[in-house]
């Protein structure tokens, strides 16, 4: 009995041998299989990062913006990997340019980085020695004589937007009467004042400014063409009209 005891002891034991053994062996290759795709992929990963930028292109037509600043950026991404680069870093860096807009990068298989550029398009003078682009938003450039022939809006840099609207709004109106807007101006307080190209002020109030816009032009189509010549101003801030201040006569 002692004897079949033992021998059923060793077979209960081989069996628990054989019934471990297979799973442990399987786990093993699948942390084998693990480490190999790991190990394949970090090579992978140091083969991209070898990859050099090989060229950079600027695919766009520019009239403004500075060659030799932008060949200074550009050189400072010229050294770097061609998946490992920082493209949103590089298009700020272009957008930080005076004359740019906007910059789109993108990469071109197998080495190349392709630059889409987007100048500023200035629409309005601002101030005296700033821009407003396609959006009215504010830009400066180092000289703007160039541009002398560009409407003036002047007034708070967070106002832009409602003063380049604001002189939309009425151009077309005003030229029907060959009176081109020249500059729009406002002060602090909001009060306006638009400047005629054949000289002639409108001042408006902050509260009524759209309907004293309509009143100016509905009074200049009275005025006939030689006494409109002749105003110098036209006050529409009063409550019950408006007051012409006429051009001085030479003696």
């Amino acid at each position: 009995m002692s004897l079949r005891r033992k021998h059923q002891t060793r077979s209960r034991k081989a069996e628990s041998v054989t019934q471990v053994t297979p799973v442990e062996i399987a786990e093993l290759f699948k942390l084998f299989a693990v480490a190999g795709l790991v190990i394949a992929a970090l090579y992978l990963v140091s083969l991209l990062e070898r990859i050099p930028v090989k060229s950079i292109v600027v695919n766009s037509v520019l009239q403004h913006v500075d060659r030799n600043a932008l060949r200074a950026v550009v050189a400072d991404y010229s050294e770097e990997g061609f998946f490992t680069v920082d493209l949103a870093a590089f298009e700020k860096d272009l957008e930080n340019m005076p004359w740019v807009f906007s910059a789109s990068i993108k990469r071109r298989w197998p080495s190349e980085l392709s630059i889409v550029i987007e100048e500023q398009k200035p629409l309005f003078r601002w101030r005296e020695n700033a821009l407003l682009n396609q959006r009215y938003q504010v830009f400066e450039v180092g000289d703007v004589t160039q541009f002398e022939g560009l409407v003036v809006i002047s007034g708070n840099d967070q106002r832009s937007v409602h003063l380049a609207g604001f002189y939309r709004d009425y151009a077309d109106s005003f030229e029907q009467l060959n009176l081109a807007i020249d500059g729009v101006y406002e002060d602090g307080r909001y009060d306006k004042r638009v400047k005629l190209a054949n000289g002639i002020i409108l001042k408006l109030s902050r509260r009524n400014y759209l309907k004293q816009m309509r009143l100016a032009r509905s009074a200049l189509s009275l005025f006939p063409l030689k006494e409109r010549a002749m105003i110098a101003e036209i006050d529409l801030r009063h409550s019950n009209g408006f007051a012409v201040q006429w051009k001085q006569k030479d003696s």
